[in-house]
């Protein structure tokens, strides 16, 4: 599976380049009042291509936040002195590297990673970033101690101890100002630096006004740092303050234009801010981070949720705002979990949807030879029976393997689906079925308001489900890859089943650079090991 780079990125280059020390003109969102929360989907980790290619001259900058840019940009340079203050910050920053594969906890935004050369000796804070000779005898190993803090906040943050992270960040900073008090602008970068990392442990947490809050002073103290206004993004977008994300990531991408990902935010945001407009909300749910992440005294049902972290499924709740129902899109691992997100948010389930019978998108019993275990995995049985109303939706070649996984299942609710049935949700949200065989032979995509496209295993970012499965076939794929999906719109946006290269993405860049476009059949027969014939 393709992987891309990201820029590593601690202090900005442009800020870098230019003293931070002009204040921009009130942005839009230092004057907007915030609506109130509205639970959305995780920003984008992923999506390759150029993503402004369709957007309208609303959807671009702004002259008003252009022009602040440019403001910004007219202070003079930098001394050497902020120079060597910036390779500091880089080396105790969480530095920009989404796109880890589907092993890494990550949550759609700038990850944190390990500070490069942790192996060399740990020079202090005064001798490296200010290249003058402490003061005192007792000033060095302060700055050591207040290091060792910030490195143990980014290892606690890569073991995913987020409570421990979030306190070693705010222990460092409440000793930086002990260790380097004469250094007001050394100590400004290092706290903000502290605040960016604190914000996104606060986000991993889904502890959002918190994050939102740590974002807000990054930005404040250094308007030109282009992570600080992505952390503020980020934190909008989980809000349900679309309007707001899509400036931030906009000021992230003017002081960063080289960086394409961060259009790839800004377009995600655009794209939510569309789906409310829409009556449409959906909650993308990751296995091992939203739910089937909590541990308990039964370790049978511990190694589950770790088996499912491993395996990193993406469950949805498609959700008509104004009716407040929704449809449940492959529940498994963890019915209760999902549950509880349903009752936070006051939804009214009334459909459960299947894109194939593979145990780890309906549960039940799991296949050999792990049914030697005796285990059941939660799952559609599951959810049926905690919802008596609830009608199930699989597609009439998938049913009797579905059947067969959860032999309780009432086939009486059950709704065989064909190619293009359709169905209502609520109010505005229309739901068409598509048949895509080739992962398994009843395999469907959801096409939801023409616009969302939920594919289950059929097609990930950059790559697609296997073939070599029970009820797979390469030809049908293909088939299903370049005659079905290859024609829909290019704007229709990807929703996969699992965190495998990416959270989204949308047809015109699977087209340009995925499994969509042309002569892509020599890189699909290597991804799966197969040979056409």
């Amino acid at each position: 599976m393709a992987k891309f780079s990201f820029a590593t990125l601690g202090v900005s280059a442009l800020a870098s380049r230019f003293a931070l020390t002009s204040k921009p003109e009130a942005s839009p969102s230092d004057q907007a009042t915030h609506e109130p929360a509205d639970k959305s989907p995780s920003t984008p980790t992923l999506s390759p291509g150029d993503p402004d290619r369709n957007a309208t001259s609303k959807d671009r900058p702004s002259p008003s936040r252009t022009s602040t840019v440019q403001t910004l940009a007219s202070a003079n340079t930098a001394s050497p002195t902020s120079r060597r203050k910036s390779a500091v910050l880089r080396r105790l920053s969480l530095q920009y590297v989404p796109g880890r594969g589907s092993s890494s906890p990550v949550r759609n935004s700038f990850d944190p990673v390990k500070t490069q050369n942790q192996a060399s000796p740990k020079p202090s804070l005064s001798s490296s970033s200010t290249g003058s000779a402490a003061t005192s005898s007792s000033r060095p190993a302060g700055e050591a101690h207040v290091y060792t803090l910030i490195l143990s906040a980014n290892e606690h943050f890569e073991r995913e101890r987020y409570p421990e992270a979030i306190a070693a960040y705010t222990r460092a900073m409440t000793l930086i100002e002990q260790v380097v008090p004469e250094s007001p602008a050394e100590v400004e970068d290092l706290v903000c630096m502290l605040y960016s990392n604190r914000s996104m442990a606060h986000f991993m947490r889904s502890e959002l006004h918190d994050s939102l809050r740590d974002a807000e002073k990054v930005v404040q103290t250094r308007p030109l740092w282009s992570k600080g206004h992505f952390r503020k993004g980020e934190a909008l977008l989980a809000l349900g303050m679309f309007e707001l994300a899509v400036i931030h990531y906009g000021f992230a991408s003017d002081l960063e234009p080289q960086n394409r990902e961060l259009r790839v935010f800004a377009q995600k945001a655009r794209l939510l801010r569309a789906d409310k407009e829409q009556g449409l909300a959906v909650f993308q749910l990751l296995a091992g981070r939203d739910i089937a992440c909590t541990r308990g005294l039964n370790p049978i049902q511990n190694k589950i949720f770790d088996f499912a972290k491993k395996m990193r499924n993406y469950i949805y709740l498609i959700v008509d705002r104004e009716s407040k129902q929704c449809a449940i899109v492959d529940a498994c691992w963890d019915v209760p979990g999902i549950m509880r997100v349903i009752k936070k948010e006051g939804l009214t389930p009334v459909a459960a949807i299947v894109t194939h019978y593979h145990f780890d998108h309906v549960g039940g019993i799991p296949p050999a030879p792990f049914d030697a275990l005796h285990i059941r995995v939660s799952g559609l049985d599951t959810v049926m029976k905690k919802y008596p109303h609830l009608k199930a939706y699989v597609h009439d070649k998938d049913l009797p393997y579905v059947l067969e996984s959860n032999p309780g299942l009432p086939t009486g609710r059950v709704t065989k689906t064909t190619d293009q049935y359709a169905m209502t949700l609520g109010v505005r949200t229309t739901l068409r079925f598509l048949h895509t065989p080739g992962h398994s032979e009843g395999s469907q995509c959801i096409m939801v308001n023409e616009s969302r496209l939920f594919t289950g295993d059929t097609l990930f970012p950059t790559s697609c489900g296997r073939v070599d499965l029970p009820g797979g076939c390469k030809h049908d794929m293909v088939n299903s890859l370049q005659h079905i999906l290859k024609n829909l719109d290019p704007a229709v946006m990807i929703y996969p089943g699992h965190d495998y290269g990416g959270s989204w993405s949308t047809i015109e860049t699977e087209q340009l650079s995925g499994l969509l476009r042309d002569g892509y059949t020599a890189e699909w027969d290597e991804y799966n090991n197969l040979q056409l014939s």
